[in-house]
């Protein structure tokens, strides 16, 4: 009764020998634990189960047709667990497999979230580019219209060249300079020996030219030192209709002019205003130009 109440074990661990032992070791095996484990030296609850254990170890392994019987029980539990140990390594395996696959496919997700914000930041990037290149080219636009429109006739194709005298440019210098924006209509030099900068009046024949280097005017600056204002505006003409000329008005005032004669003398007060319309407009001249205009007036009276 008490045989059919104690679990499987493996004999051969029980009694700490090899399963190929021969019944001689097997023997000296049981003698050497019984000794410890015998009721009469120990009588503790676990020696007594220790005790029955190693007896029946000993009686199955030292009977050959036990030991046959054991051992091909004891292949079969061993078999039983290779095939446990095996299916739990593939568990195992699938399981880990399965943590891998999940963990590949966050990490995926991950990536096309990531993916899908850089395409919209890109997209985002791209419109604002395109909306930065409309404006940029609606205000380009609009300054090129500000000079082709109707408001402007062929006479207010005229800029004004301003640079240091030292500089010695001469005429051909200065045209071949503009030449690169368009074809210069006419060019003028004012005589402007007393100041310390030289001043010139181009025309060009077509706006787009004006244009071109009205908006290029600061790399004319920086490369060349020379500064370019366009002369441009709209004045009311004596019979109240526009007309696309500057009135430049100089007034020079004399305190007293006294003219001697044979006969008499005369002593006068007066104010001359002199009043010249030229093909610019608002031009902002100071002194020694002022003086070169005036100059250019004399000659020009003298000549008619």
């Amino acid at each position: 009764m008490a045989n059919n109440n104690i679990e499987f074990e493996d004999w051969y661990s029980i009694l700490n020998v090899e399963q190929d032992a021969t019944t001689t070791q097997i023997q000296n095996a049981y003698r050497k634990l019984a000794r410890k484990y015998h009721p009469d030296k120990n009588k503790s609850q676990e020696a007594v189960i220790m005790f029955e254990k190693i007896s029946i170890a000993n009686t199955t392994l030292c009977d050959e047709n036990k030991r046959i019987i054991f051992d091909s029980q004891l292949l079969a539990k061993k078999e039983k667990k290779r095939k446990e140990q095996e299916m739990d390594n593939v568990r195992r395996k699938m399981k880990q497999d399965l943590f891998e696959r999940e963990n590949q496919f966050k990490k995926r997700r991950e990536n096309d979230t990531n993916s899908k914000r850089n395409v919209e930041m890109e997209n985002e990037q791209y419109r604002q580019n395109y909306i930065n290149e409309l404006k940029r080219q609606s205000q380009q636009q609009q300054q090129q219209q500000q000079y082709t429109s109707d408001e402007y006739s062929q006479e207010s194709l005229v800029i004004k060249l301003k640079w240091k005298s030292r500089l010695a440019y001469t005429k051909d210098q200065i045209i071949d300079i503009l030449s690169s924006y368009g074809t210069v209509d006419t060019f003028t030099m004012v005589d402007n020996s007393t100041s310390s900068y030289t001043i010139a009046l181009a025309t060009f024949t077509q706006l787009e030219s004006l244009y071109q280097i009205i908006v290029r005017k600061e790399d004319l600056k920086m490369n060349f030192n020379i500064k370019i204002e366009r002369l441009k505006g709209t004045t009311t003409d004596s019979n109240g209709g526009n007309s696309r000329s500057t009135t430049t008005t100089t007034t020079t005032t004399t305190t007293t002019t006294t003219t001697s004669s044979s006969s008499s003398s005369t002593n006068s007060n007066f104010n001359t205003t002199t009043t010249t319309k030229t093909s610019c407009n608002n031009i902002l001249i100071d002194e020694d130009e002022e003086d070169d205009i005036l100059s250019k007036m004399k000659n020009f009276k003298k000549n008619i």
